[in-house]
């Protein structure tokens, strides 16, 4: 069994455990939030994006790839998860932001 299979398998049980009469699934709550029937639900299974692996404060976008995703940063930010607060006074190595605009 390859590990997406494992991944994508226990989500598609999570879906037909939230939207089907009689079928009772102890996983029926992972990775059906948000969705408002079964077919959406599978749908968005394979949605990289969701649930968002990008951190919060430093990203404009998650853009869904195929079993990838690709983290548009924020200017000042870095990282493949735009994790990374970047330091623009790094690149001043003379006397640091503060000394910018002075003569």
């Amino acid at each position: 069994i390859y590990p997406e299979t494992e991944y994508f398998y226990a989500k598609y049980l999570a879906c037909l455990g939230s939207y089907r009469a009689g079928v009772s699934n102890k996983l029926s709550a992972v990775g059906s939030e948000g969705a408002s029937d079964l077919q959406t639900c599978v749908k968005e299974i394979s949605d990289q994006c969701n649930p968002l692996p990008c951190y919060k404060d430093g990203y404009t976008k998650c853009i869904d790839g195929l079993a990838t995703y690709t983290c548009v940063c924020k200017p000042g930010w870095a990282g493949d998860t735009c994790e990374q607060d970047v330091n623009e006074c790094e690149e001043f190595q003379k006397g640091g932001c503060g000394q910018i605009g002075r003569a």
